[in-house]
């Protein structure tokens, strides 16, 4: 993101998804917010910008990056946080954190659990918080069902998937009507849609055109060793 984009960003204003902080001194309160991100739509989170949308900036030093570290490291589930810094004047910075939606929720900051209300940080009740937790209990974990929030139906093979469901019907494992559903049916049929109508991790790998290269537990690697064969 440069500076054109951020200003064009800040202009929104403060949301259910964006929030301002004026500077790391508020890494408390920020990582509140990140906790909600994560528990909902995702968002982003700006230090160096006054809640009027004023562009401050701040000092980044050593120091400041390894304090966000930590704040990072008080999250559960352990997550990855997209972390930019854009220059502005006076050798200053904007930090840009970005979250998006947990795949793990309700995730829980320094031992407590925040939501979302417009561009209000909350901290969870215990019984949303509940309900959250047998969710994710409901799941068992399954890696495969979880949602790829960084993919859509743009991002899978379409013939790929058409070919499949025509093998299918020819060998009686899908009825004929099948043929005439379109892509997003037949993933909800095959249960490759989350119940929020999200891509899986499952989709992806299956009929994924492009990222696969991040599924590294789905890649099989192969070596050839140069030598004598057992038949001379």
């Amino acid at each position: 993101m440069n500076l054109k984009q951020l200003k064009q960003l800040i202009k929104k204003g403060e949301s259910q998804v964006l929030e301002f902080k004026k500077s790391t001194t508020q890494l408390k309160p920020a990582f509140e917010t990140i906790c909600a991100f994560l528990n909902g739509e995702g968002g982003t989170l700006l230090f160096g910008v006054t809640d009027n949308g004023q562009i401050l900036g701040q000092s980044v030093s050593d120091m400041t990056k390894q304090a966000i570290a930590n704040e990072i490291h008080k999250l559960e589930p352990s997550v990855r946080l997209n972390v930019k810094y854009v220059q502005i004047e006076n050798n200053k910075q904007v930090v840009i954190i970005h979250a998006e939606p947990g795949a793990h929720v309700p995730y829980v900051y320094d031992g407590r659990s925040f939501q979302r209300d417009q561009s209000v940080t909350k901290r969870m009740s215990q019984q949303n918080y509940d309900i959250l937790v047998s969710q994710r209990n409901s799941m068992h974990f399954s890696w495969e069902r979880m949602p790829a929030h960084k993919y859509t139906i743009k991002n899978l093979d379409h013939e790929q998937i058409l070919n499949v469901v025509y093998s299918a019907i020819a060998n009686g494992r899908m009825p004929a009507e099948a043929s005439k559903e379109n892509v997003h049916d037949i993933l909800k049929h095959l249960q490759l849609l989350t119940e929020n109508e999200h891509l899986s991790n499952a989709a992806v790998v299956l009929f994924g055109t492009s990222g696969i290269s991040e599924y590294l537990q789905c890649q099989l690697k192969v070596a050839r060793f140069k030598g004598v064969g057992i038949y001379g």
